[in-house]
């Protein structure tokens, strides 16, 4: 993450991995305003690390060079972007929206083409105007080289992929410890003679390269953080090929991801980014500053350590899943990649442990391992959907202490494919472990791991966080379906959502959630249902996301959090806002205006069946000296008219579309 490192102010811990960044002034990067239908705050974790506002690119696809114009070309087919890397600083120049997913990257005659094959799209990229046209998907056809997989020729010497994911290929190194179980790209390089000379490791999910033939640089899309790495050529001999990877220069930082929030006690927020760098922001709200919790590649300055030549401590690769112990004083982080949990403590944000799991694994499908936490114990269990097996560790001594294996249950490892495909959760009463897979629900004794319950139910959908346990309620709720927890009756339903995001017993309040499509076809939206003692009371509509979403509900402080994993932010909405209904079981629909519960007019902007300060200001017509230029203006929420004041202070959404 150079970029990340250009921005730093304070002391840099690099050796434990942990960079405090503080703000800039009045906190620039955090964008206060309009969000969909209610008034939020928005945090770019993008822009924050790297001081520019470049949408991000996620899951990259192969690099392709113009060297008359000593620019580099990189697509993601998570986003819409196209970015351009300047070849003679090795900086990404800018970012621009080319309106659909990126595919495999074409430059012929000076013309540069994205071709997406899974629909079978090709477009014509124009740079200078920053925009992409569909054209005769033949084009592309005739243009993709056939010839990809073969070996690159630099000097006396043939570079050819032989990591992740290549034909014909393990995916290991001869000396591969497993560990990073299939993560990082290899390239291996010969002689003109054939003979093996060494090796150069690049990113995880890594699988296309190019040489820049002008200055003699290696540059690799590492599909899985989203970055590019670098290596210098001239220094293969001199570093016996890139022993240890010393020929290395750096890696651009393209994109972040926000894979997952979640908040403490305090309100300090975590942030999980798994393809943007596998890296985890603590994001204080109030003091606005935040510290980077970095990975092991990162920290190691790329060494190459799956053969340990680098013993330090820091994330493993691809955090999937995180959870704070019950006193907050420790962080459990699930690396997919590493097979292991690292155990952060909070006070010092260091890495202070790795529980590794040492059963043999294989490099990874497309399934995404999970973890839940039973915090009353210190409890961890941990789910590897691909090998069907799930691990379980003691959170204080550090140990794994036993193991499940599904496929005793039915699961089957040959029908496993994408994500959340195994559902965890935990009832911290009994200690009681709650499983679900492909139309099962099965309860196991948290202690001796021995199934003691099993149904089978049908669900509308499959995927990732379709389970949660309400222990003092007794309720497990799955997708939208309410389970008796002791008996697994079914015993109701969620009216609105297709699954359950949050609980709370104070208010007797549940949340659910559901994910749709919009226009255009690879955004989404997400709503947000509130009941209150089992009936709908009210909804949030949040427009314009990516296709994987996570929440987070505050209830000390009323806010719930939306993580949004393409655009690297993360939204917070107040719960006391929301469409509120007018009537019983109504949804308003009074041209988009929202009430309060209360029956208050429109002017309780903070629904707290008040109205004071600007809200009756604003209300009452009451005449404010605005700061700028001495001119009287006024304004009213719920006129329908965006005024000057509603403009500046930010209020009355509706009005201000």
């Amino acid at each position: 993450m150079s970029a990340l490192h250009k921005l730093i102010t304070s002391i840099i811990v690099v050796g434990m991995g942990v960079c405090p960044i503080f703000k800039e002034s009045a906190f620039a990067q955090s964008q206060a305003g309009k969000c969909g239908d209610e008034v939020c705050d928005e945090i770019n974790f993008h822009q924050l690390t790297s001081g520019k506002n470049f949408g991000d690119i996620l899951k990259l696809f192969n690099p392709v060079i113009d060297e008359a114009d000593r620019k580099l070309y990189v697509v993601g087919s998570k986003t819409t972007y196209a970015g351009v890397i300047d070849l003679d600083n090795d900086e990404l120049a800018d970012v621009f929206d080319i309106g659909a997913p990126g595919g495999f990257l074409i430059f012929s005659d000076k013309t540069l083409y994205s071709y997406d094959f899974s629909i079978g799209r090709c477009y014509l990229i124009d740079p200078v105007q920053r925009k992409a046209a569909q054209v005769d998907k033949t084009i592309c056809e005739n243009l993709v080289p056939h010839d990809k997989g073969r070996p690159k020729k630099w000097g006396n010497y043939y570079f050819k992929e032989t990591g992740y994911g290549a034909a014909g290929s393990s995916g290991f190194p001869v000396d591969w410890s497993q560990d990073l179980n299939g993560a990082y790209g290899v390239i291996e390089i010969y002689d003109s003679s054939n003979n093996k000379k060494g090796e150069i490791v690049h990113g995880p999910d890594a699988l296309y390269f190019t040489i820049d033939y002008k200055t003699s640089k290696l540059y690799t899309t590492n599909t899985g953080d989203g970055s590019i790495s670098v290596f210098d050529l001239n220094k293969l001999e001199d570093t016996n090929y890139c022993e240890r990877n010393s020929c290395w220069i750096k890696d651009i930082d393209i994109g972040n991801s926000a894979d997952e929030v979640i908040v403490d006690s305090s309100g300090t927020m975590y942030v999980r980014n798994r393809l943007g760098g596998s890296t985890i922001y603590k994001y204080n709200p109030l003091a606005e500053d935040f510290v980077v919790i970095d990975n092991e590649k990162n920290v190691s300055k790329n060494a190459a350590i799956w053969n340990d030549n680098w013993s330090g401590m820091a994330l493993g690769m691809w955090p999937t899943d995180m959870e704070l112990s019950k006193d907050e004083k420790r962080l459990y982080v699930l690396s997919h990649y590493g097979a292991l949990i690292d155990v952060i403590d909070t006070a010092t944000n260091k890495v202070i442990n790795k529980i590794k799991f040492t059963m043999p694994l294989k490099p990874r499908t497309d399934s995404i391992s999970a973890m839940v936490v039973d915090k009353r114990r210190d409890k961890i269990f941990c789910v590897w959907p691909e090998l069907g097996v799930v691990e379980v560790a003691d959170g204080i001594s550090n140990k794994v202490i036993g193991t499940i294996d599904l496929t005793k249950y039915g699961f089957d490892k040959a029908a496993n494919a994408g994500p959340g495909q195994i559902n965890l959760a935990v009832d911290e009463k009994s200690g009681k472990l709650y499983v679900y897979f492909f139309g099962k629900l099965l309860v196991f004794n948290g202690d001796s791991l021995s199934k003691e319950n099993e149904t089978a139910t049908a669900i509308s959908r499959n995927g990732e966080l379709l389970m949660r346990i309400n222990s003092d309620k007794s309720r497990l709720y799955l997708s939208n379906k309410i389970f008796d927890l002791n008996t697994l009756n079914e015993i109701g339903s969620v009216q609105k959502g297709e699954k359950i995001a949050a609980f709370n017993n104070k208010n007797n309040a549940v949340y659910s959630s559901e994910l749709m499509q919009s226009i255009p076809k690879f955004k989404r939206t997400l709503k947000i249902y509130e009941y209150v003692n089992d009936a709908y009371s009210k909804e949030w509509q949040i427009d314009g996301l990516g296709e994987i979403i996570n929440t987070s509900f505050d209830f000390n402080n009323n806010v719930f959090y939306v993580a949004d994993f393409l655009s690297g932010t993360v939204k917070k909405y107040s719960l006391s806002a929301g469409s509120v209904l007018s009537g019983p079981g109504t949804p308003s629909q009074d041209s988009g205006k929202t009430r309060s519960l209360s029956g208050e007019t429109d002017c309780d902007l903070n629904r707290d069946g008040k109205i004071d300060g600007i809200e009756q200001q604003m209300c009452g017509k009451v005449k404010i000296q605005q700061s700028s230029g001495g001119r009287i203006t006024t304004g009213k929420c719920g006129d329908g008219i965006c005024g000057p004041i509603e403009k500046e202070k930010g209020v009355c959404p509706r009005d201000c579309k």
